[in-house]
């Protein structure tokens, strides 16, 4: 389960829990109880291979954890062939020093959300007809079922 464990690692999954002893760890058990066709499909790494069922893939684990705690994206270069969504939920989005591109960016929360997403210094957000760039020292907080959709 390669892939699996080191998405999470990468990551920097923090949930509810002690993040020092293991928060990614504890985040995939987490993940194979409560959402084990995800894990059972991921373990053959071919369902991989299509832009399409990895970006499903990887959309279905971070709701599941952002509504269990908080995810902190830092430093990452995320690129997509199609849509990618940061929806918070009930938990938190923290992307910092990250470059996103894809052809539509949905990132914020969805009807009843209560959770938050922040996009910090140093991150862009790219699509064909749009760029969002937060500068240093800048950042942009989005709460409850607030949206920003880019396209």
């Amino acid at each position: 389960m390669p892939f699996l464990e080191t998405f999470l690692a990468g990551l920097a999954v923090r949930g509810v829990y002690d993040a020092t002893k293991g928060g990614a760890e504890i985040a995939y058990k987490k993940l194979k109880e409560e959402k084990p066709n995800i894990v059972e499909a991921l373990s053959d790494d071919s369902v991989l291979d299509n832009d399409e069922n990895r970006n499903k893939y990887i959309k279905s684990i971070m709701e599941f954890l952002s509504g269990y705690g908080i995810i902190d994206i830092d430093g990452a270069e995320i690129n997509s062939l199609s849509n990618t969504t940061f929806n918070h939920e009930t938990g938190e989005i923290n992307i910092s020093g990250t470059i996103v591109n894809a052809k539509s960016i949905i990132t914020g929360g969805g009807n009843g959300s209560t959770g938050k997403t922040t996009i910090k210094e140093n991150s862009q957000f790219n699509t064909n007809g749009t760029s969002i760039k937060v500068g240093t020292g800048c950042s942009i907080k989005i709460s409850g079922n607030a949206q920003i959709r880019q396209s």
